[in-house]
């Protein structure tokens, strides 16, 4: 090896805890969490000592002026901080960790005040407004001390997820003090729908992409600035929701971790990363969008997918179950990506409608008002059928939607007692769709499925020999066999297969073993004139063969001759 590669190779340095310390430099992290929970131990102590005798001589409001207070300074300490890092040392490794503390703080901030929300209202809702005015000043002097650009979307999303995070607290408060005790179990709940909500403000940035983020006054590339901001806020606010719960809906029950409450930024993160996509014209995007949307029926599992949540009796009412509050927020973003266009969310709306349709108890409202699990069956054969059309040439797709169709006219039947002739229905339209399927495709999916119809022929000939068994009605199997043998010719010459005539000659035979037994066993044999009937037939054999001599049947007989052998040498063994 020479010299000069040794030389341009760059020295491999062992990573030890010095080296680890001072590239990632952890501490900053760490002060925020000491400070944090030593601000809580002091502010419980004594709220003697208020700030300026601004807020009334209250245990709750004086610990919550402390902990506001305390925060507040914290945070604005950490921003000076930054902002000389940045400005002075232009070190932005350590940059990154003070952005991460000053978020931090800025949501500990909203939450410094909880307790004042259940206790006294008029205090707690100058805590948010001051706190949300104090967190918009320090962000954007933050941002133009540092350089930092940000697009109007970025920043319209930031603040609408601070908000969010400071205003409902107070009306959370008002409802415990008001006892509105239903809005104040369910907070936690609309806290999460409200961070999805101002979350999809991004929509415009993410789908710009690099494009909008571009010189944004960082070394840091999009998506890794200023996405990670947003990053680090769902994960605080999916604490937070855990926190509420246990501030403002706890009622003695014990909380624990609960994925129903991730459902709604989940689905806000699916609906960005298809935006991502489409804007940025990047089908995996869209894809990764596609294939991680069933991960959130994760979401629904909890509590034998009712949810630990203090809503389980209105979860219930409105929703049905968690399960099924899961299925339909997937279904939601599958109808949202088809309407969007991204390529294969179709199926998945098709695949949770019968998800929906199989496994997701109703909720006792919708119940009310004549929502049946098999209308979620129907609406999914809907579907498939206008994707069919769109794909005429698929056995497969005509084979599912026959499937679907068979399966919603049954659960239909089910659900309207109709048992007995729901399933003939569906077996009847079942076995029609198979044959029509091995009509139009010369495929093996198509051979196959006319085999299963010639099963269904042959099934049927044992059941009408039941159904004459009984002695009920006589005339419906027999009618039943005289179709199903002319249905079984008929198709034997247009798909021109063999086996079909044989299909065909078993339900004849079986008819007439059936009708032969009907005549012996109620005496309507004995009863016929044979002489007379035999002289008819010997009558008719006798014109029969007289025409045949004649010269027109004999051109006609050579003619069919020749058909004949044309047609029978077209028809192919099987099925």
């Amino acid at each position: 090896m020479s010299d000069a590669t040794l030389i341009d190779r760059p020295i491999q340095r062992p990573l030890t805890l010095g080296r680890f310390l001072h590239t990632h430099n952890p501490f900053y992290l760490i002060s925020c969490f000491l400070i944090i929970y030593g601000l809580q131990d002091w502010a419980g102590t004594s709220a003697s000592s208020l700030v300026g005798g601004f807020v009334p001589a209250n245990d709750s409001v004086g610990k919550a002026a402390r902990m506001f207070g305390g925060i507040a300074a914290y945070s604005f300490l950490m921003v000076i901080t930054c902002i000389a890092v940045v400005r002075l040392g232009k070190i932005w490794e350590d940059a990154r960790s003070i952005f991460l503390v000053v978020l931090i703080s800025m949501v500990a901030l909203s939450s410094s005040f909880d307790e004042v929300c259940i206790s006294e209202w008029n205090p707690a809702v100058w805590f948010a407004c001051v706190g949300f005015l104090l967190v918009m000043v320090l962000s954007e002097f933050l941002i133009r001390c540092c350089g930092l650009r940000l697009s109007g979307w970025y920043r319209l999303a930031l603040y609408a997820i601070l908000a969010v995070f400071f205003a409902v607290p107070p009306l959370l408060g008002y409802s415990v003090i008001h006892r509105h005790d239903q809005l104040a179990n369910a907070g936690s709940v609309y806290f999460s729908v409200a961070i999805a909500a101002a979350m999809l403000v991004l929509v415009p940035a993410v789908r710009q992409g690099h494009r909008g983020a571009r010189r944004n006054g960082t070394p840091w590339k999009w998506p890794l600035f200023p996405l990670t901001i947003f990053g680090i806020l769902i994960v605080l606010a999916a604490i937070r929701t855990h926190a509420i719960w246990m501030s403002f809906g706890f009622h003695g029950q014990r909380v624990q971790f609960e994925p129903m409450l991730l459902l709604p930024m989940l689905a806000a993160i699916v609906v960005l990363i298809a935006e991502a996509g489409l804007g940025q014209r990047k089908s995996w995007l869209t894809q990764l969008a596609t294939f991680a949307s069933p991960s959130l029926l994760a979401c629904g599992l909890s509590g034998g997918g009712m949810t630990h949540l203090p809503i389980r009796h209105d979860v219930a009412i409105y929703c049905g179950s968690g399960w099924t509050a899961a299925i339909m927020a997937v279904a939601g973003l599958y109808l949202y990506m088809t309407l969007r266009g991204v390529s294969g969310a179709a199926f998945g709306l098709t695949g949770m409608l019968l998800l929906a349709g199989f496994t997701a108890p109703l909720p006792i409202v919708a119940k009310s008002y004549g929502l049946e699990s098999w209308m979620f069956v129907a609406v999914a054969g809907a579907i498939l059928l206008l994707i069919t059309l769109r794909r005429m040439d698929a056995d497969w797709l005509w084979s599912a939607l026959a499937a679907t169709v068979t399966v919603s006219i049954v659960m239909a039947s089910r659900s309207y007692g109709w048992q007995p002739t729901g399933y003939i229905t569906a077996a009847t339209f079942a076995v029609v769709s198979m044959m029509a399927i091995g009509v139009f495709f010369p495929t093996d999916l198509a051979l196959f499925l006319r085999t299963v119809a010639a099963s269904a022929f042959l099934a049927g000939c044992g059941y009408a020999a039941y159904l004459f068994a009984l002695q009920d009605e006589r005339l419906r199997p027999i009618a039943g066999l005289a179709t199903g043998s002319l249905v079984a010719l008929l198709y034997a010459r247009l798909v021109r297969r063999k086996g079909w005539f044989k299909v065909s000659a078993l339900q004849m035979l079986v008819l007439a073993g059936l009708i032969s037994y009907d005549g012996y066993s109620t005496g309507k044999l004995s009863q016929i004139n044979w002489p007379i009937s035999g002289g008819i037939a010997c009558f008719f054999v006798g014109v029969v063969i007289t025409s045949s001599k004649t010269a027109q049947f004999a051109q006609a007989r050579e003619r069919r001759k020749i058909e004949t052998s044309e047609t029978v040498s077209a028809y192919l063994p099987g099925l």
